[in-house]
């Protein structure tokens, strides 16, 4: 039976006190940073809200949008519900049995809301399953979104070569000519795409969305050629958004990991107190 040292009466409250004056410190920072990265995503947010309710031109003329939430956008916009805008497909009910070591990824609804898809992360189905699976074949420029459970709403643009194949619970969005791969991902993302089926699951007492929901939901859109200006503007916006909230996540860890060290170390008696 191995043994521990144990110290003092004294040099445990000592210990405590000494721990409790350091961490809180730390645990003061942390909350700062948290909050850091909590107004960094509500300005991400507001980016994108504005970019596709409002576009760049504050000067531009304005109208009655005609939905809720979004009072006016501007007067050459056009209001179009999803359904004339992207081309939707559902993923394929895989069965768990069926997966393999080596053979064709499968995106699932664990893997969406991710920036990038990881292959070396997805399940894999046998190769000889191809052929009878090619409605459900992701392409690049797809806009994958999650339609049920926790992740409801939760989106990833794929923009890659690979070859994968769509997971039940997921469906592809396939823009058609009239609008960006990237606009169309602007909006899935925005607040109000999200309210929108926020009150589409709450009012139908549902934790799932189909084809018809995300169909009948109306956006707003430019021409082609002021969403590619509306994108441009905004990824680079966006760019440095991302690149705050990760250098603060970046120190948030190297908080926490100083804290267990403090902590390792005072209890070991590797640093007096």
């Amino acid at each position: 039976r191995s043994e521990l040292p144990v110290p003092s009466s004294s040099d445990q409250s000592s210990i405590a006190s000494y721990l409790d004056e350091k961490c809180a410190l730390v645990d003061d920072l942390i909350a700062k940073k948290q909050r850091q990265i909590e107004l960094l995503q509500e300005q991400r947010a507001a980016i994108i809200n504005q970019a596709v309710t409002r576009g760049l031109d504050e000067s531009v003329e304005m109208k009655e949008s005609g939905v809720g939430w979004v009072e006016e956008i501007p007067k050459r916009w056009e209001t179009m519900k999803i359904k004339y805008l992207a081309f939707f497909q559902n993923g394929f009910a895989f069965s768990s049995d069926t997966y393999v070591d080596q053979g064709l990824p499968i995106v699932r609804i664990g893997d969406i809301g991710k920036p990038n898809i990881d292959l070396f992360d997805l399940r894999k189905i046998p190769e000889d399953m191809r052929g009878a699976i090619q409605n459900f074949r992701i392409v690049k420029g797809d806009i994958l979104l999650a339609l049920t459970g926790a992740t409801i709403g939760k989106s990833t643009l794929y923009n890659a070569d690979d070859e994968l194949y769509l997971n039940q619970r997921v469906a592809i969005l396939r823009p058609l000519p009239q609008i960006s791969n990237k606009f169309l991902d602007l909006i899935v993302q925005s607040d109000y795409f999200q309210e929108n089926i926020r009150v589409i699951c709450f009012g139908g007492a549902q934790d799932n969305i189909g084809k018809p929901d995300i169909g009948r939901i109306a956006v707003f859109i430019p021409s082609l050629h002021e969403q590619n200006a509306i994108i441009s503007r905004t990824e680079n916006h966006l760019r440095q958004q991302n690149n705050l909230i990760e250098a603060i996540e970046h120190s948030l860890s190297l908080l926490n990991e100083y804290k267990t060290s403090l902590i390792s170390h005072a209890v070991t008696g590797k640093i007096k107190v």
